[in-house]
């Protein structure tokens, strides 16, 4: 009667399967080696470009951007378009972070690569990045100025290059 009993009490019931531990099985994302990460399109060395995405993943962690934040820096920078070759000219500040973008052109696509990120502090007045980009080859040729307010005064070059004193 007891055998009758759980069958009563078990037919209307749901029955859930017991999962063994051979049948669970880690997700790929969890196990997964760490991917290389490779800037296309960039004319740089592999040292150097491991270093500019060690840089920005640790400046992403220790500063904790967020996805909103970053797509609003990424809307506000401007792009000042300079004779009829393709050169451009980008230079961002936003909440006391400088950051530094790569734009990439190929085939009327504006492609922005964000490289690295620093910290905005009293001693730095300006960071400018310059580059120019050939049709053919993808060189990029660019110029980073750090100086503080005494060393832009007496810097010609800067003064020349920005037009500004």
């Amino acid at each position: 009667m007891s055998t009758e009993a759980t069958k009563r009490s078990t037919t209307g019931a749901l029955m859930m399967k017991q999962w063994k531990t051979d049948e669970l099985k880690p997700s790929p994302a969890l196990t997964a080696e760490p991917k290389k990460v490779i800037i296309k399109s960039a004319d740089m060395k592999d040292d150097m470009q491991k270093e500019a995405v060690n840089i920005a993943i640790s400046m992403l962690v220790s500063l904790q951007l967020e996805a909103r934040y970053s797509s609003s820096v990424v809307r506000s920078m401007t792009l000042q378009s300079r004779s009829m070759r393709k050169k451009r000219r980008i230079k961002v500040e936003k909440a006391g972070i400088w950051l530094i973008l790569w734009t990439l052109m190929k085939k009327r696509e504006l492609r922005v690569k964000l490289l690295r990120l620093e910290e905005h502090t009293l001693r730095l007045r300006s960071q400018d990045l310059l580059f120019w980009m050939r049709q053919e080859s993808y060189a990029l040729a660019f110029s980073n100025v750090l100086a503080s307010k005494r060393k832009l005064q007496g810097n010609k070059q800067f003064k020349l290059k920005n037009g500004s004193t």
